[in-house]
């Protein structure tokens, strides 16, 4: 699915109970592409393959997204606002300079980062980014990395 091939500023607002479910997203998909938004608020979204940010923002209130890669690797545009519900990813890159908050300190937000290597490692991984300051952790967030049936859990 692509939001914004080559325009700008097209949406896609998904509410309580909506769902989307596609093979790959790309917000914003050529350099003229900005301003294109996704806005979740009690919904889910659904993506096999990945969820990339390039153009645009992914503002996230509430209900599920679940993807096996997000991406938001752009400098320019490439945002995500996650203010509450359950995210679930395979794997997640944030390059684009800004910091990842899971969460806004009023609601409750948990990420699942699902992945291959141990779940003590994982959570070592999310430990360092942590210190980098490339992802913040707020009030009523938690975040948990798993593999197979082990859990390994960071809390704030």
């Amino acid at each position: 699915m692509y939001l914004g091939y080559d325009g700008p500023t097209n949406q896609l607002t998904v509410t309580t109970s909506g769902s989307v479910i596609a093979s790959n997203v790309y917000v914003g998909y050529n350099s003229a592409s900005v301003g294109n938004q996704i806005t979740i608020t009690n919904g889910s979204l659904s993506v096999v393959n990945a969820l990339d940010l390039r153009g645009g923002t992914l503002t996230f209130n509430g209900g599920t997204v679940a993807v096996d890669q997000l991406m938001l690797t752009n400098f320019a545009g490439s945002r995500m606002t996650f203010t509450s519900g359950t995210l679930t990813s395979g794997g997640t890159t944030v390059s684009n300079g800004l910091e990842f908050v899971v969460g806004d300190g009023i609601h409750a937000a948990t990420f699942y980062l699902n992945g291959s290597m141990n779940p003590e490692d994982l959570i070592g991984h999310f430990r360092e980014l942590l210190k980098l300051g490339r992802c913040h952790l707020l009030s009523r967030s938690d975040a948990r990395c798993r593999t197979g049936h082990r859990t390994a859990q960071d809390r704030d």
